[in-house]
C-alpha cells in the first residue's frame, strides 16, 4: 500500500475559538477486541458509533482512525495549516494522553465462540498495511511523535501484537518508537503468535 492510498479527510473549517496548538506526541494503536469485520457484516462504522455513543454514552468516540478490512475510516475533523496537522477533535482511548495523541485501532482481536473466546491477532494483509501506511503518513505531519501500543500504558493486551517489534519490521525511524514495555507484554505477545501459528497448522 502507498502513502497516496490512505486519505486523510480535511474539513475546511476554522480552529475552534479556544484552540492553542499542542504538539501530538503519540500516535498509540488499538484493537476493538471485537468480532472480525471481515465475519460480521454488521461490525461497520454505525455499530462502533451506537457502541462508544450510547452504549457507553461517551460523548466522543474512543479512536480517531478504524481500519475495516477494505478501507479505513476516520473520525472527528482535522486541520492543516502550511502542510502541518495543527489540530484535531480529541477522541476517548486513552484518558492518560488523550489530548496528546492521534488513537487508530483495527476491526477485530476476537475468534472462537461466545463461550470460548480468544484474543487473537488476526488481522488480515490489508489491515496491517493500511495501519502502518497511516502511521507514516501522521508522522509526516507529526514528526516528532512516538508511535506505541495501548498496552504500553495500561494493563491491557491492545492491540494484540507487539508494537515495538513491527514498528522497526515497517521501517518506523527509532526515534519515532516508544521502546518501553512495563508489564511486559512483549512476552504475553509472542505466546499468543506462536498458539495462532499452531492452530493455523
Amino acid at each position: 500500500m502507498k502513502l497516496a492510498d490512505v486519505f486523510i479527510e480535511v474539513p475546511q473549517t476554522p480552529a475552534p475559538a479556544w484552540f492553542k496548538e499542542k504538539p501530538v506526541q503519540f500516535i498509540m494503536l488499538h484493537t476493538t477486541a471485537s468480532w472480525h469485520c471481515k465475519d460480521y457484516k454488521h461490525i461497520n462504522e454505525k455499530f462502533f458509533l451506537d457502541y462508544f455513543l450510547k452504549t457507553l454514552r461517551w460523548q466522543k468516540v474512543g479512536y480517531k482512525f478504524m481500519i475495516f478490512c477494505d478501507h479505513i475510516s476516520q473520525f472527528g475533523p482535522l486541520l492543516l495549516e502550511q502542510d502541518r496537522l495543527i489540530w484535531q477533535e480529541v477522541t476517548y482511548a486513552e484518558p492518560k494522553v488523550n489530548d496528546r495523541a492521534v488513537h487508530i485501532s483495527w476491526i477485530g482481536g476476537l475468534e472462537g465462540t461466545p463461550q470460548k473466546l480468544i484474543e487473537t491477532d488476526n488481522r488480515t494483509e490489508y489491515q496491517k498495511e493500511a495501519m502502518w501506511s497511516l502511521v507514516k503518513r501522521l508522522l509526516e505531519y507529526y514528526p516528532n511523535a512516538k508511535v506505541c501500543g495501548h498496552y504500553q500504558f495500561s494493563n491491557k493486551p491492545c492491540p494484540l501484537f507487539n508494537v515495538v517489534e513491527e514498528a522497526r519490521q515497517y521501517g518506523i525511524p527509532e526515534k519515532n518508537i516508544l521502546d518501553k514495555d512495563p508489564l511486559n507484554y512483549h512476552y504475553i505477545f509472542a505466546q499468543m503468535k506462536n498458539k495462532r501459528k499452531d492452530n493455523l497448522v
